[in-house]
């Protein structure tokens, strides 16, 4: 009898994780009907807009995200230059969402002519590639903008990066760790502005350079070096005002003579970031709903 009832349960726990831990997959297009790469796939919650998870898409714009709870969701997808998408699905079962086919913004300028330019994102065996100064809404921002920018990647509340909704991402700077991490990481991040980024490399299946350094995947923050000779420099000031103004401000100063080259970089800056949240609840008898509404900034 105890063996038939330890049989019981464990079936019943597994019943109950496939109901619960399902996936969702879907087929994203722009108007031609052509698949679209590296497509951002963010789920949040119907009831509070929480984020759940994210993902993108693959070179023929399908996208799949495993082990989501049932519930109640909202899906939005971005990719620069179309229109944002959202979608509300009730999530009961493993679903397979209709074609998304996303709309060109308008609101872009057709009228200039670029011959040649380097892409914002580059996807490439084993890493997917962000280049800062490619997008022009990257002026003036730090790099942790940049990196909320980034397909698959998000940065919650306080400050900590996620790959895909996981936690554990190691950060790299010119291919060696860096062992900051929390808040010192992110103060760092918001001090270093994006203009003095050459690139950033997203790895969620690292190479075997990197070892097993992080068990969610890796960044590699590349920052620019100069390849003039003698004693040269630059400075960069920014200031952005909004609800809360702030500014980013660096000073790069190198020197480079035969095989010696020494170079260091200052940066520094103030910034301050905000949160609204506000809460209707109407209950009676027979109904009770629950409103909420979250800004961030």
């Amino acid at each position: 009898m105890k063996y038939i009832l330890t049989l019981f349960l464990l079936s019943t726990v597994s019943w109950a994780y496939t109901q619960t831990a399902l996936q969702i997959s879907g087929y994203i297009v722009n108007e031609d009907f052509e698949g679209l790469d590296l497509c951002s796939v963010i789920i949040f919650t119907k009831l509070d807009s929480s984020f759940v998870k994210s993902g993108f898409t693959d070179q023929n714009g399908k996208f799949q995200i495993a082990n989501v709870e049932a519930g109640d969701y909202f899906i939005q997808v971005k990719q620069f230059g179309y229109l944002d998408y959202s979608k509300h699905i009730e999530l009961k079962g493993t679903i397979v969402i209709d074609t998304i086919k996303l709309n060109v913004n308008a609101n872009l300028l057709n009228q200039v002519t670029v011959k040649s330019t380097v892409p914002f994102i580059v996807r490439k065996i084993d890493r997917v590639v962000i280049t800062p100064d490619a997008l022009i809404a990257n002026a003036g921002s730090n790099t942790l903008e940049v990196l909320e920018r980034a397909p698959g990647v998000s940065v919650d509340q306080n400050g900590t990066i996620l790959l895909k909704g996981r936690s554990g991402v190691v950060v790299f700077i010119n291919d060696k760790r860096s062992y900051l991490s929390g808040t010192e990481l992110e103060n760092y991040l918001r001090t270093l502005p994006a203009g003095a980024i050459k690139n950033i490399e997203i790895m969620e299946n690292p190479p075997a350079k990197y070892e097993a350094a992080g068990n969610a995947g890796i960044i590699n923050i590349n920052i620019k070096r100069g390849a003039m000779k003698g004693f040269y420099g630059n400075t960069s000031v920014s200031y952005r005002r909004s609800r809360y103004n702030g500014s980013n401000n660096s000073l790069n100063l190198n020197y480079s003579k035969k095989k010696i080259s020494v170079y260091t970089n200052l940066y520094g800056g103030f910034w301050e970031n905000f949160q609204d949240l506000n809460i209707n609840r109407l209950s009676c008898p027979e109904i009770a709903i629950q409103l909420n509404y979250s800004c961030n900034g």
